[in-house]
């Protein structure tokens, strides 16, 4: 196991992606979009190699993310889906 992406195996699944749906088939779509997937995935592992910039990129994302509760969620859900109210039991800590 490494810390991040294995530089001389970095497009090998891609590579390997064709040979693999023509000798195996992809009956279940399994590698239907892996080819899609490798330029992305070939520009994070580029970044990743740079730590400066990763640092840089993961503090903004997690900064400009905004607020997220899974509770405001579910009611937010009841509200809207369900046109529901949320009951919570007496004893539920709402701290």
């Amino acid at each position: 196991m490494t810390d991040g992406p294995i530089p001389s195996e970095r497009n090998k699944q891609c590579e390997l992606h064709d040979e693999w749906r023509l000798i195996h088939g992809d009956h279940y779509m399994h590698l239907a979009d892996l080819a899609s997937y490798c330029p992305p995935q070939n520009g994070i592992t580029a970044l990743y190699s740079d730590p400066a910039a990763w640092d840089r990129k993961a503090i903004l994302k997690v900064a400009s993310s905004g607020k997220f509760s899974s509770d405001r969620t579910i009611a937010e859900y009841t509200r809207d889906i369900w046109r529901s109210h949320a009951r919570f039991h007496k004893s539920a800590d709402r701290s």
